[in-house]
């Protein structure tokens, strides 16, 4: 009778064992929240220089030198396995881009500051979530999980007025990962 107990718990032990090498398999060879770019296509569909903009929850964006900077709210049209449930992370978006100063053609990079919700039609005023840090995160929700095509805005800050062409960069792993055994003991 002992024997018939053990079995299962052995079979159940192994199979623990393997679902969770599995797992930490699947972890080590992938970042979290990476954005998978052989299913996942973003181009940008507008830009908008801005002076301000009322953030969802308590921060807002006022430019206090309008005549020699704006803000860059760049929409992106993310096309996406439907059904697959997405999260963009403003601190992975850059624009690198090139401005006129006199006759100088200058570069010049900036951080994502901010980021929408997703919405699955264009035109239509989505939250725009801002942070000091550029550490914020957006998801689908039911509906955006459910299309195939969803739209996102992204803000970054002090662009002069002769910016030109602009660079969306979204960082992504280049090598695989490094183990550490944390800073903490």
């Amino acid at each position: 009778m002992k024997r018939k107990a053990i079995i299962p718990a052995v079979c159940a032990l192994v199979v623990a064992a393997l679902t969770y090498a599995g797992i930490a398999a699947a972890i080590s060879d992938k970042a979290p929240k990476a954005v998978d770019t052989a299913k996942v296509k973003m181009r940008i569909v507008d830009t908008s220089f801005v002076q301000e903009i009322d953030g969802a929850g308590n921060l807002s964006y006022r430019q206090k030198n309008p005549d020699k900077y704006r803000g860059l709210v760049l929409t992106l049209e993310v096309t996406k396995p439907k059904g697959q449930p997405l999260t963009l992370c403003a601190q992975d978006f850059s624009v690198h881009y090139w401005y006129r100063e006199g006759n100088a053609l200058q570069s010049d990079v900036a951080p994502c500051l901010g980021i929408s919700g997703f919405s699955a039609i264009k035109g239509v005023d989505r939250p725009m979530y801002l942070t000091r840090t550029a550490r914020h995160t957006t998801k689908t929700g039911t509906a955006t999980t459910k299309a195939g095509t969803v739209y996102v805005d992204l803000f970054f800050d002090m662009f002069e007025p002769g910016t030109r062409d602009v660079y969306l960069f979204l960082g992504q792993q280049i090598a695989p990962a490094a183990k550490t055994s944390g800073w903490k003991k």
